[in-house]
């Protein structure tokens, strides 16, 4: 069976040909100076195990490749996937090849677009990628910054296994428009305004935010506690309407963003821009 994933017009882009992601590549010399997504995969495993934009793809892959390579886990920056696919190449012995596409979009927009990757990813393979939306290797404990000085390991047998892997949450499907009561046939609260909330619940779930006046979405987030995380949005969006689902205690943080993605990605989707106002503020990073 062919998977548009690894062919070199996935989601119609002009995809490079797989290259070796090693530090000591020479392959890796036609990679440009340019901005745009990447796209990681492993011999013998059928899926990606990774996608990710950047404002410079030469340097990024670069840094990816050579801490990948590194012989200790290495920290969480300068590139916080390298942790993880260490761990997966330490366990299963695996070696990685990248392949990547340039794009002219704002990072703004360029964020979407890696949402909107990880969606159609998602909703072919009917799964995550194994190293997006903070899903970390079971049998490993990940790195933290350099400056905390916490390195990571792979987990004795009687230690209990990281919570931040297991199965994904099922894909969302399209449906509808963000404005609808059933977006993504998930069941939304109806539209408030957020100057006047009232009756949001401490548990955790999934938010949009639109302009009352021009209904242009402005924001989808994702909390462990709805009530704090809108009540934080009322300096930031006065004027605003939002709307809510709430998400089981047994749903972990990976599977909630997991939700988030699918939503951005649809949109993106949609309207070939990201939400107003997602992706500022800091959350920009290079992933």
């Amino acid at each position: 069976m062919v998977t548009s994933y690894f062919e070199p017009d996935w989601c119609d882009l002009i995809w490079t040909d797989w290259i070796e992601l090693k530090s000591r590549s020479k392959e890796r010399a036609i990679i440009p100076r340019e901005q745009g997504v990447y796209r990681v995969r492993a011999e013998g495993y059928d899926g990606l195990i990774y996608v990710g934009q950047t404002n410079e793809l030469k340097r990024r892959t670069g840094a990816l490749a050579r801490h990948t390579d590194k012989i200790e886990m290495p920290w969480n920056d300068p590139h916080t996937a390298a942790p993880n696919l260490w761990a997966w190449k330490d366990d299963k012995n695996w070696k990685y090849e990248v392949s990547i596409a340039t794009t002219k979009l704002s990072r703004q927009n360029r964020m979407a677009l890696e949402c909107l990757l990880l969606w159609s990813y998602r909703l072919e393979k009917g799964e995550s990628t194994l190293c997006n939306h903070g899903r970390f290797h079971p049998d490993y404990i990940k790195s933290s910054d350099k400056s905390a000085n916490r390195r990571g390991r792979k987990l004795g047998k009687k230690e209990d296994r990281n919570s931040s892997w297991g199965p994904s949450y099922p894909p969302l499907t399209p449906w509808k428009s963000y404005l609808s009561e059933n977006w993504m046939k998930l069941a939304w609260n109806e539209f408030q305004l957020i100057s006047e909330q009232q009756d949001v619940p401490s548990k955790s779930g999934i938010y949009k935010i639109i302009n009352t006046k021009t209904q242009e979405l402005q924001y989808i987030g994702e909390s462990k506690n709805l009530n704090n995380r809108l009540f934080n949005h009322k300096q930031r969006f006065p004027r605003a309407q939002f709307s809510y689902i709430e998400t089981t205690s047994s749903i972990p943080k990976y599977q909630r963003l997991e939700i988030e993605n699918d939503l951005i990605g649809h949109y993106y989707e949609q309207n070939r821009l990201a939400p107003r106002n997602q992706f500022l503020r800091g959350t920009g990073k290079e992933r």
